[in-house]
């Protein structure tokens, strides 16, 4: 047996150190406490050297992963902006209105076509001449206020706009310009309309007055037939002779033009205007087969 003492290998017998002796170790002696410390030391400092090569390496990886991630999404959220809010300098804030104005706008113009429809229903007609039996229609008076409006105030409402955002390039100026010269056009329509549309309904045909045309009355005998637009909303008036004729179905008493139709004329020519019914609150007149 071997024994430890005093920091030497000593045997614990004769036998033994006889046996040690023939292998050169019988004073074999453990290395100092000191020198076993130092390599325990020089084991660790490279067992965390490598460990925090390794952690930077991950962390690295990481880092570059995650920069390329907000690559991606920065790109798709630069593209996804451009989508929802144009880049263009055309589209600033200047330029374009808010998009409140712009719903406020456009649940107005529903709206004022509602009620269009409802004094179509409901209202009556612009003259009635009971001696002669005829009927003149014409537009109300709330759509021709609203074409003057559309032909001034849109105008002013631009102007404002302009005075409280005044573009800051000649560039950016000219889009607005360009809508109020689109706004003046259709201004200048929508009165002509409004102002200038007429049509009769006697017992013996239709006068019929527009801005687009010249006058003309036909009697019933040349109507080849009448017919309803659901693009348009409007019924039109087919003659035998050539051309057409078209009424709103916005137009107040348009019932009263309908009556007259079918009073002179046959269901045959009718059906294709049996849609347009619906439209103006009137029942069909005729038989289901006709």
């Amino acid at each position: 047996m071997i024994g430890i003492a005093s920091g030497t290998i000593r045997p614990s017998s004769d036998s033994s150190r006889s046996r040690l002796s023939n292998f050169g170790l019988s004073d074999l002696r453990p290395p100092p406490l000191h020198s076993v410390s130092r390599m325990t030391c020089g084991v660790s400092e490279v067992c965390c050297t490598q460990t925090i090569v390794r952690v930077r390496t991950g962390y690295a990886a990481f880092n570059d992963t995650a920069n390329r991630i907000g690559k991606i999404y920065n790109s798709q959220h630069s593209r996804l902006s451009c989508i929802l809010t144009p880049c263009d300098p055309l589209f600033s804030p200047v330029v374009r209105m808010p998009y409140l104005v712009v719903a406020i706008m456009a649940l107005f113009g529903l709206g004022f076509v509602g009620v269009l429809f409802v004094m179509a229903r409901r209202g009556r007609p612009y003259q009635h001449d009971a001696t002669t039996g005829t009927t003149t229609l014409r537009h109300g008076v709330l759509l021709r206020a609203f074409a003057v409006f559309a032909f001034f105030g849109a105008e002013l409402v631009l102007c404002v706009w302009l005075l409280v955002n005044p573009p800051p390039t000649a560039r950016l100026a000219a889009l607005p310009l360009l809508g109020g010269v689109v706004l003046g056009l259709v201004g200048v329509l929508l009165i002509l309309e409004a102002y200038r549309f007429a049509v009769a309904v006697s017992p013996t045909g239709v006068d019929c007055r527009s801005p687009w045309k010249s006058r003309r009355v036909v009697p019933w005998g040349d109507v080849a037939s009448v017919e309803f637009s659901r693009a348009n909303l409007w019924f039109l008036l087919k003659f035998s002779s050539g051309g057409s004729f078209r009424v709103s179905a916005l137009v107040p008493g348009v019932g009263h033009f309908l009556q007259g139709c079918e009073t002179h004329l046959p269901p045959e020519k009718m059906r294709a205007a049996k849609p347009g019914y619906a439209w103006v609150g009137r029942k069909w007149p005729f038989r289901s087969g006709d």
